[in-house]
């Protein structure tokens, strides 16, 4: 009986996970790291321990999951969609692809290989697979086919060290006429003065000049077109990203709509991560009702308990000695104000700007959902706020992004392409990730 009282009260993960919760539970720990620290930025933590931080984000994220889904089922009906071509959904899966495969140098030389297998001519001319802070690795591709010629830069997003630096130093800095996140654009700045000579030779010689890349890559690359856009205005410069994160204010949205597009998997949490989105998610946190709600669902753990127990002899103290536990687990754990709870300025000194800047995903954006759903959305509607749901990390993964894109594209308005195509396209990509599978 100890061992099954034990069992159920070690710690809150396990007991939420008991009523189905648990990658719930798992999948914001980050985020209540993140939060608990700029929690601690305040004058005074209304959360007085880790554990209370935990469970609050957990009864958030059971609300948001059942409110918005709810609310994307209306909003399909009422609003009037936009959709994209197929012809632009094919182009977007061909730099998905190479997207993915920018994670490894093995992977890109094979994505190459399939694509010189559909009616083109692939070479690729620089492989830079290591990074360092502020130099994302990347891929040069020359790609051809009868009917236009264009150059690729594929960035990789987030797998090294450096790469992680560049992601987190999110102090806004001024790009043009607005504000964009500061590691990113040390990272495009690079991009920029190692390539801008190739990129200008190989436009004026009559080359399309195409970007591509996964979160951290996507947002360098969409940077980047802004910059080569604004040195080589009459360059044909086009940007696809992939779970681009929250990265210009809304003037360089606006400004880049023409030549970037960014893809926006399910309920991705980085296109919505911003401190300033954070600051909100914090916000809400303290007028959102979690305890009235987690007590009702600590009733229904004791519930499911007791059917777990029923071929033993549980008696109703010991449910409700349980319960109790249950109740207390909010204040069991190490008080906000311990050292293991630092300020988020302490954690990074001055790298991090706390100041309320809204950020969002660059150039016009693509909604995706799990029923083929692909639509236009206004990023600075759509993406000022964070939306906690089970899949808000796992649909961030790129390799989902190219399983969405394996789908079919029944929606659009457009004519389908030939069905021998698209089959030979999502081949491609299916061999691709049989040899290897990439999570980031």
């Amino acid at each position: 009986m100890h061992r099954v009282f034990k069992t159920l009260s070690d710690q809150v993960p396990s007991l939420i996970e008991l009523a189905g919760f648990g990658k719930t539970v798992r999948q914001v720990q980050e985020l209540a790291s993140l939060l608990g620290k700029l929690e601690m930025s305040r004058s005074k933590s209304s959360f007085k321990t880790t554990n209370e931080l935990l469970l609050a984000l957990t009864m958030l994220t059971e609300h948001h999951t059942e409110r918005h889904v709810t609310d994307l089922q209306v909003e399909l009906k009422n609003r009037v969609l936009q959709h994209p071509s197929m012809d632009e959904m094919e182009r977007a899966r061909r730099y998905c692809g190479y997207s993915f495969s920018s994670y490894d140098r093995d992977l890109m030389k094979r994505i190459c290989t399939f694509d010189s297998s559909a009616d083109a001519d692939v070479n690729i001319l620089q492989l830079h697979p290591k990074s360092s802070h502020g130099r994302p690795a990347h891929f040069i591709i020359e790609r051809r086919t009868k009917v236009e010629k264009e150059i690729l830069i594929a960035v990789r997003g987030t797998m090294e060290l450096g790469d992680a630096i560049s992601s987190t130093l999110c102090a806004s800095e001024t790009l043009f006429e607005g504000m964009c996140h500061g590691g990113i654009l040390n990272a495009a700045n690079y991009l920029f003065d190692e390539h801008r000579h190739l990129i200008r030779i190989c436009s004026e010689a009559g080359y399309k000049i195409r970007l591509c890349g996964h979160s951290y890559g996507g947002g360098a690359a969409s940077v980047l077109a802004m910059m080569l856009k604004s040195a080589l205005p009459d360059a044909d410069i086009r940007t696809y990203g992939f779970a681009t994160p929250a990265i210009m204010s809304e003037c360089l949205v606006r400004d880049s709509e023409d030549f970037v597009t960014t893809y926006v998997n399910g309920y991705d949490c980085i296109p919505r991560a911003s401190i300033a989105n954070a600051r909100k998610l914090l916000e809400e946190l303290h007028t959102f009702d979690w305890r009235a709600r987690y007590e009702a669902r600590v009733d229904e753990i004791c519930a499911h308990t007791d059917v777990l127990t029923s071929r033993i002899e549980v008696t109703k103290p010991i449910i409700e000695t349980v319960r109790t536990r249950l109740l207390r687990l909010s204040e069991e754990s190490e008080p906000m104000e311990s050292s293991s709870s630092v300020s988020l300025q302490d954690v990074v000194a001055q790298d991090i700007d706390l100041s309320d800047v809204d950020l969002y995903p660059p150039g016009q954006c693509v909604q995706l959902h799990n029923d083929c759903q692909a639509y236009y959305v206004d990023a600075t509607c759509d993406f000022n706020s964070l939306i906690l749901t089970p899949t808000c990390v796992s649909d961030h993964r790129i390799a989902n992004y190219v399983n969405r894109f394996g789908e079919s594209w029944g929606n659009f308005d457009t004519n389908a392409l030939k069905h021998r195509r698209r089959k030979r396209t999502r081949e491609a990509l299916d061999n691709i990730i049989k040899h290897r599978s990439v999570w980031t």
